[in-house]
């Protein structure tokens, strides 16, 4: 009887615990999907505050400025995150990366935070000349930047071997990165700014071609940039150029699209 009644209990415990393991395998899952609905939310209405800006500040005109707020989660992904041409893209994630993007009215050089937290932008036209390799530059767009930060802006651009401003580049030729930074100061004016850079050049495949940091150098014009080139492009596909300050993590990114020279 002494023996039976062991038994009995032994197993009441094993179905106990089997159930409680369930239920705990499904409530973790259950989080989880919670927490990720939360992010992709959260992530979403951040995208669509910024492009409601760009859209407004593209109607007014130039002179106009306008401020935007968004809320960013952890585990932002470098290697799909931009705010460039007509699109705003954030890639997050772990296991299953989401992409959330919406597109803008007109052409935009974005800046985004990568790391959790919720952030202050702001959002103004703008129009830049630079002098690369003998090349009269024109850089002119809405120009998104993060408020409250040492560096504000960090612009990523793409041109042909022209030095042509485009996004789609002929297999086999070259594409030149620009990036300029970008300071918004005290009484409102943008400056020229010293401090290290991370550039990471990305694939189609998002994988990394590139991976690499340029310390930048003190003057006192409007725009500091700095320029290379991807050389001989072979890979067809979309490429991201990605500049990101390391100190706060904000990007600022650029892609362009390598096509067949017989399409």
């Amino acid at each position: 009887m002494k023996s039976q009644s062991a038994i009995e209990f032994m197993t009441i415990i094993a179905i106990g615990l089997i159930l409680i393991g369930t239920a705990s395998f499904f409530g973790t899952d259950y989080i989880s999907a919670y927490l990720r609905s939360a992010d992709v939310n959260a992530v979403r209405q951040t995208v669509n505050s910024l492009v409601s800006g760009v859209n407004i500040v593209y109607a007014q005109g130039r002179g106009a400025v306008t401020e935007a707020y968004g809320s960013i989660p952890e585990k932002v992904d470098r290697s799909g995150t931009y705010a460039y041409d007509n699109q705003i893209n954030y890639r997050f994630g772990e296991n299953g990366k989401i992409d959330i993007y919406d597109n803008t009215k007109t052409n935009i050089f974005g800046t985004l935070p990568t790391r959790q937290g919720r952030y202050r932008f702001f959002i103004f036209p703008q129009e830049f000349e630079i002098i690369e390799k003998g090349h009269d530059l024109k850089i002119d767009g809405i120009f998104l930047c993060v408020e409250d930060m040492d560096i504000s802006c960090i612009v990523t651009t793409i041109f042909d071997k022209d030095y042509n401003f485009e996004n789609e580049i002929v297999k086999g030729e070259n594409a030149t990165y620009i990036i300029g930074l970008l300071k918004k100061t005290d009484e409102g004016e943008i400056e020229g700014i010293v401090h290290e850079i991370n550039i990471q050049i990305y694939y189609p495949n998002k994988t990394i071609h590139s991976d690499y940091t340029i310390h930048t150098e003190s003057f006192h014009e409007s725009f500091l940039h700095y320029a290379n080139t991807i050389e001989n492009i072979q890979e067809e596909g979309v490429w991201i150029v990605s500049a990101m300050y390391p100190e706060t993590g904000i990007v600022g990114a650029a892609y362009f699209k390598v096509k067949s020279p017989f399409v």
